[in-house]
């Protein structure tokens, strides 16, 4: 019998073996700040789409389950590639929007119909269109949102309506699970952001540090959207646990404090389910706001 070779591999074995390879982790692709500060960035092996073509088969669709787009031209160019090929929209799981806003945005996510994660970012560049993103939003219903929004770069107009068209859209996706809140300030409270945490069907969780879901509990109006809500946790990152004390002094609802799980150390290498790892809020400044 002669002996096996890479060509003889099982095409369902070789797509895990090649699985493995491409796996990028996605708290690292949807990190909170990541998109400033490029805090850890991953590269694919592209190189594993040159062995062969029966390799190249095998491994496009992997390479295409993980999608970060940025500026106009990143999204000119993915749009020529669907065009030619519109299975590889088929192929994405993972999609991150920091950019490319404009109408081939909309032609890329006709494509993309299996999309389980979703990070967007709201706040707008100076004369920067969203003319796609608001046709794109309502064809998505993504698993899990990481929802980022700079307000200290980005408070304009144009940014908050941004804001507000994003979770109109939340608010009819049927699938949503969890969102991730992916910024360390202050928390705008808008009417539509209120009534998505309170209409969207399936939602079971809210992430965040400890002082922006402090800044969600203060406001008497975000309880009363989590209570009428699918809610049934409000996860935060650990920091001594001084929210207990801020909750207390703010006179947060006992339904709503009941909801509140603590996730462990972020710094611990042990954690399997955590989302914080970047910044953290000095604790002590969820105290002083409320004096």
């Amino acid at each position: 019998m002669p002996p096996l070779t890479i060509n003889d591999i099982p095409e369902e074995l070789l797509r895990q073996i090649l699985k493995y390879e491409f796996y990028i982790d996605l708290r690292d692709t949807f990190s909170l700040f990541r998109a400033y500060f490029a805090l850890r960035r991953t590269c694919k092996p592209s190189y594993l789409l040159l062995v062969c073509k029966h390799w190249l088969y095998v491994a496009t669709p992997l390479f295409y389950e993980t999608v970060e787009l940025g500026t106009d031209r990143h999204v000119g160019q993915l749009a020529q590639v669907i065009r030619r090929n519109p299975s590889l929209g088929s192929a994405v799981r993972h999609l991150r929007i920091d950019g490319g806003y404009g109408w081939e945005l909309d032609d890329i996510v006709q494509h993309m119909p299996h999309i389980l994660t979703l990070s967007v970012q709201s706040c707008l560049t100076t004369n920067q269109s969203n003319a796609g993103l608001i046709l794109a939003l309502p064809r998505l219903n993504p698993d899990t949102l990481y929802f980022h929004c700079d307000w200290l770069v980005n408070d304009d107009v144009e940014s908050r309506a941004n804001y507000d068209m994003i979770w109109k859209a939340v608010a009819n996706w049927t699938a949503l699970r969890h969102i991730v809140y992916c910024e360390s300030g202050d928390v705008r409270l808008s009417p539509e952001m209120l009534k998505a945490i309170a209409t969207a069907p399936s939602l079971s969780d809210i992430w965040a540090q400890e002082w922006p879901l402090a800044c969600m509990l203060r406001e008497p109006a975000f309880c009363d959207a989590v209570l009428s809500s699918s809610i049934t946790s409000l996860r935060c990152s650990y920091l001594d646990k001084c929210l207990d004390k801020f909750m207390a002094r703010a006179g947060v609802p006992k339904d709503v404090k009941n909801l509140v799980v603590y996730e462990s150390d972020p710094n611990d290498p042990n954690i399997k389910y955590e989302f914080f790892r970047d910044l953290r809020q000095s604790p002590s400044l969820l105290l002083r706001s409320l004096e």
